[in-house]
């Protein structure tokens, strides 16, 4: 995953989502693509997957703070 984010932001967004079928709970996979759809502006996603990752992982709080 980390080759991807540093070819594109669209490959790694890709394979976040890909990881996210297989496991749908990930706090950090939530979180990684909050970020990269606030980077892109897109703020509804981005809440979105804030939502999940908090859902999933509580200690992702700590991040956001």
């Amino acid at each position: 995953m980390i080759m991807a984010t540093i070819n594109s932001k669209s490959e790694g967004m890709t394979e976040w989502e890909r990881g996210l079928r297989m496991f749908p709970k990930s706090g950090l996979l939530n979180f990684e693509l909050a970020i990269a759809n606030r980077s892109l502006n897109d703020d509804e996603k981005a809440l979105k997957y804030v939502r999940k990752a908090l859902n999933a992982d509580p200690k992702i709080q700590i991040i956001l703070t």
